[in-house]
C-alpha cells in the first residue's frame, strides 16, 4: 500500500484564523497527520513565525504547495487568486467578502486556462454552528435569505461608516441597528464584519437579493447572526452564537474552527466555485483510483 500524500500548505495571512490553522498543522492535530506547512505570507515581516515568510512571493508560494489559504484581509485576495490559478492550485477563503468587493477574482477563472483545476472552497466561517443547515437549503433552492448579525461594540472599532454615522460606540446603553441593505452593499460598507452575509448570498439568491441587517449591542458576549430563508414555499430560520475571538474582536471563535475543518476536508465547503468537488479519496488534483 502506497504511504498517503504529504500535503503540502500555504497560509497567506498570520493573523488570529491564519495563525490558528497554523498551530493545527504544526501539532499534527487529527486530521493533519499527512499535513506539512510550507510557508505563510504575512507583512508584518518582524513576527515570530514557524516557517518562511513569503510575503511579496505568493507565486513562488503557489509553486510550492499543494493548497493554498486565505486568511487576509478582502482587499489582498485577487493576487493570491491570481498565483493559484496560474499554476493550477486550488485555494480555501474564508474571505468570502472579497468575492463580492473584487469580482474579479471569479472573473479571472474565465479568461485563465489553470483556473480550470483551481476550485475555491468557501467555508461556513461565523454560521459554522448551521454548516448543515445552510447546505441543505443551498441543495433544495433558496428563494429568499435574510440575515441579522450583532456584535458588540469592539467589532465596530475603526469602522468608517460607523463614524460617518457620527455614532460613539463607548455610550449606546441599547442595541441599535446601524444597516439595512443588501449583501454586496453590506460588503461595501463593512469588508471585515459581513462574510457571513457573502457566504449566504452566494449559496442562495445572490448578492444583490440577500437582505442584511447588522446591529450593535453594548451587551453582547459575542456575535449572533440570525438566518431566515424560503425554499419555494418552504420557511426556514436559524440563529447561532459564539464567542469572539481575543484576538480579533471583528470575528468569532467558530470561523477559525470553520476554516481549520475545511482544509482538513474540502468536502466541508459550504460553497465551492467549479470544478466540483473530488470524491473523498481524491486530494488537490489526484484522480480517485479506478
Amino acid at each position: 500500500m502506497n504511504a498517503p500524500k504529504t500535503i503540502k500548505v500555504g497560509i497567506v495571512g498570520y493573523g488570529a484564523l491564519g495563525s490558528a490553522l497554523a498551530q493545527a498543522i504544526l501539532n499534527k492535530e487529527p486530521g493533519f497527520e499527512n499535513y506539512e506547512l510550507i510557508a505563510v505570507s504575512d507583512k508584518y515581516k518582524n513576527k515570530d513565525l514557524p516557517v518562511p515568510n513569503l510575503y511579496g512571493r505568493l507565486d513562488d508560494m503557489a509553486k510550492r504547495c499543494d493548497l493554498l489559504v486565505e486568511a487576509l484581509p478582502p482587499d489582498a485576495a485577487p493576487e493570491l487568486a491570481e498565483a493559484a490559478y496560474k499554476h493550477g492550485k486550488p485555494l480555501v477563503m474564508i474571505s468570502s467578502c472579497a468575492l463580492l468587493l473584487h469580482p474579479e477574482i471569479l472573473e479571472m477563472r474565465e479568461d485563465t486556462h489553470s483556473a480550470v483545476h483551481s476550485p475555491i472552497y468557501v467555508p461556513a466561517g461565523a454560521l459554522h454552528g448551521m454548516k448543515n443547515d445552510l447546505k441543505q437549503w443551498h441543495e433544495w433552492g433558496i428563494t429568499q435569505a435574510k440575515i441579522k448579525s450583532t456584535k458588540g461594540p469592539n467589532g465596530f472599532r475603526n469602522s468608517p461608516y460607523v463614524e460617518s454615522l457620527g455614532i460613539s460606540l463607548d455610550q449606546l446603553d441599547e442595541p441599535i441597528c446601524i444597516f439595512k441593505g443588501s449583501a454586496r452593499q453590506a460588503a461595501e460598507h463593512f469588508p471585515k464584519n459581513v462574510n457571513v452575509a457573502a457566504t449566504l448570498s452566494y449559496a442562495g439568491v445572490g448578492p444583490d437579493a440577500t437582505e442584511v441587517e447588522i446591529w450593535v449591542d453594548p451587551d453582547a458576549e459575542g456575535n449572533t447572526h440570525e438566518v431566515s430563508v424560503s425554499c419555494g414555499e418552504q420557511q426556514f430560520s436559524a440563529k447561532v452564537s459564539s464567542k469572539t475571538d481575543p484576538n480579533n474582536p471583528k470575528t468569532s471563535t467558530s470561523t477559525a474552527d470553520s476554516l481549520i475543518e475545511v482544509v482538513k476536508d474540502l468536502n466541508q465547503a459550504v460553497i465551492h466555485f467549479a470544478p466540483p468537488i473530488p470524491e473523498p479519496d481524491a486530494k488537490y488534483g489526484e484522480p480517485a483510483p479506478a
